[in-house]
């Protein structure tokens, strides 16, 4: 199933860029550095699964117009058998992990709303007032200051220096961390199962809280005095989690970067040096090779599954029309509703359906890389969509009798370099 091998191949990637990060660039005192390296390498573990590079020669297509356009059917003469199969029976463990996902996901996406709304209620119900030609609004029903774009919010009852906490945050709202915050929010709600992602969260909120005291410091303020500031700023953190605190958990650590040496200026070159490194793993994932996996090496119906085969490859008896006939395919005899398997790995370049009782009736057309193909007729439903990738043993539809036919079955071809070959000789062995 494309989506668990997505997840599982994207949580691979997250781990081995943030140990990376976590054990050589953590303490750097390049801020800024650490901030773009940790967020964009995360956002690039997302996309790097759907990422496609071929490494062997193109060796041609099937042509498929001309391969819809010939009839060739059925050998024969079968009984039709009423479906009795769920077409769900074999795949319930992967819906039922797929329905924890997509359940953990809505929650945390409501959470995510619920904080949203309750941000604006404290910005509609606050007094604002400007201060340096900046918004800030003071409210008594927040813990501690902070902010959230580019707006500021400070306790109504707050008797600290708000110069400095103003100061503070405005370097956060002209360094655009909101971004950043939401950003890793959003993934957060589609992989709240990984706990890499709660860790990544947490290192770039501390980042921003180390590049934020740096520019402070840098400003002309003492370290003492505004030490002070966020001792007495200690509070509960503010009810959204996506927000930027004045004060946080990590003050220990900020405290411990405030007073360490800058790390030399030549050290940056480690982050081009890592690039390769990034490249050769995330290139293992997304490069079509024509392994394995893309020859179609197994049988299109589990052996369960299957009743008889009722015609092979080669010259036959055409069951309806009667005459002689090469027959391109194997047809596999077996109930209505028994689920079809992708034979290999590929993507859906056809799914069709004319009219019932007419050619090949349902069918679908997979790519599997630019040497192999397979057709699968005679369906009495799908469960794939045009372009969409599938895996061997992914179930793409169901047996069934909708074109010209006398019995339920699947019609099944195989083309390599496209010439239609020999489907049965790949059920035990790929050529």
């Amino acid at each position: 199933m494309f989506m668990v091998e997505y997840l599982y191949k994207t949580s691979l990637l997250i781990i081995v860029f943030y140990g990376i990060y976590f054990f050589v660039f953590r303490s750097f005192t390049f801020h800024a550095m650490n901030r773009y390296f940790l967020l964009l390498l995360t956002m690039y573990a997302l996309v790097c699964p759907f990422l496609q590079f071929e490494i062997h020669h193109s060796l041609g297509t099937p042509n498929i117009e001309h391969l819809l356009k010939e009839s060739r059917y059925l050998a024969g003469n079968y009984n039709t058998v009423d479906a009795s199969l769920n077409h769900g029976d074999t795949d319930d463990s992967g819906k039922m992990l797929l329905s924890i996902y997509w359940t953990g996901v809505f929650l945390f996406f409501a959470r995510f709303v619920l904080q949203v709304f309750r941000l604006l209620k404290i910005r509609y119900t606050s007094n604002e007032i400007q201060v340096n030609k900046v918004r800030v609004f003071v409210n008594n029903g927040i813990p501690q200051p902070f902010s959230f774009f580019n707006w500021i919010f400070i306790p109504a009852n707050n008797s600290t220096d708000h110069q400095l906490i103003i100061q503070h945050e405005k370097i956060h709202v002209h360094q655009l961390h909101s971004i950043d915050n939401t950003v890793i929010e959003i993934i957060r709600i589609f992989f709240w199962f990984h706990p890499v992602i709660y860790l990544i969260k947490k290192s770039i909120k501390a980042i921003h809280e180390f590049h934020t005291d740096h520019q402070v410091i840098q400003n002309n303020n003492s370290v003492g005095e505004y030490l002070n500031v966020l001792l007495k700023t200690k509070s509960t953190a503010p009810r959204a989690s996506f927000v930027n605190s004045f004060y946080g958990k990590s003050l220990k650590k900020r405290v411990k970067m405030m007073v360490r040496n800058q790390t030399p200026k030549g050290m940056w070159i480690l982050y081009l040096l890592v690039i390769p490194v990034f490249m050769l793993f995330s290139f293992s994932f997304s490069t079509n090779q024509g392994d394995q996996n893309s020859i179609p090496c197994i049988k299109p119906i589990m052996e369960s599954g299957i009743i008889r085969i009722a015609s092979g490859y080669g010259m036959r008896k055409h069951p309806i029309t009667g005459e002689m006939k090469m027959h391109y395919a194997v047809d596999i005899v077996s109930k209505e509703g028994t689920p079809v398997v992708a034979t290999a790995d590929g993507k859906v370049i056809k799914k069709e359906f004319k009219e019932q009782g007419k050619g090949y009736g349902r069918l679908i057309l997979i790519q599997h890389d630019q040497v192999y193909s397979t057709l699968y007729t005679q369906l009495s439903g799908f469960n794939v969509k045009i372009n969409q990738q599938v895996r061997q043993g992914d179930i793409i539809g169901y047996v069934g009798s909708s074109g010209i036919s006398t019995g339920p079955h699947l019609h099944y071809e195989v083309w390599k370099n496209g010439n239609k070959v020999d489907p049965e000789k790949y059920f035990t062995k790929p050529e």
